[in-house]
């Protein structure tokens, strides 16, 4: 038996196995992709993004806020765990479907002046350790200077648990502010 091993070692280090450098193969597998049950997190690409349409409701769990990757100046954007089914857009552009994405699933949600809120008043809790429910309304679209439009969206947020830490205050890009006690 202890032959067969010693043969099994040496053909795995003839294959270019690696391990102790004696040729015996790593004791973990290399793994290509998360285990299951794992989400991608901070990917404009991963998650479908809530539908702009007048009247779409997106309500459930606050995951965080993060920014949208090569973007100047920097836009962000929240992550929702749905409670409720969402219209929502895979793809980008006219090429785009539209969908209704199931409870459960993880959507992407912009960010503009009328859920900058969240910002300031939740997402430093949640760094913190709560945790908050967020139900977004798209109303009707704005009329902006310049001839640009923005969407009108009713937030309302209840927290389901308290911050179990300190909450410190940040700057836009997530990191502690200067003169911040923490």
């Amino acid at each position: 038996m202890a032959g067969k091993a010693a043969a099994s070692q040496q053909a795995a280090g003839a294959k270019g196995g690696s391990g102790s450098g004696n040729g015996a193969q790593p004791s973990t597998p290399a793994m290509s992709g998360p285990p299951s049950g794992f989400r991608r997190q901070s990917s404009v690409s991963d998650a479908p993004w809530v539908e702009q349409k007048e009247g779409n409701v997106c309500f459930g769990k606050l995951i965080n806020r993060y920014p949208m990757n090569n973007q100047d100046p920097p836009r962000y954007y929240y992550q929702v765990e749905l409670k409720t089914p969402c219209l929502v857009r895979i793809g980008r552009g006219d090429d785009a479907e539209v969908k209704e994405a199931k409870v459960g699933e993880v959507v992407n949600l912009n960010e503009n002046y009328k859920s900058s809120c969240l910002r300031d008043q939740v997402i430093p809790e949640i760094i913190a350790g709560a945790e908050y429910e967020v139900w977004a309304k798209f109303e009707s679209k704005i009329s902006l200077q310049g001839g640009r439009t923005m969407w009108n969206i009713d937030v309302h947020t209840k927290q389901l648990k308290p911050p179990t830490s300190a909450i410190r205050p940040l700057t836009d890009e997530g990191a502690p502010a200067e003169d911040s006690p923490f």
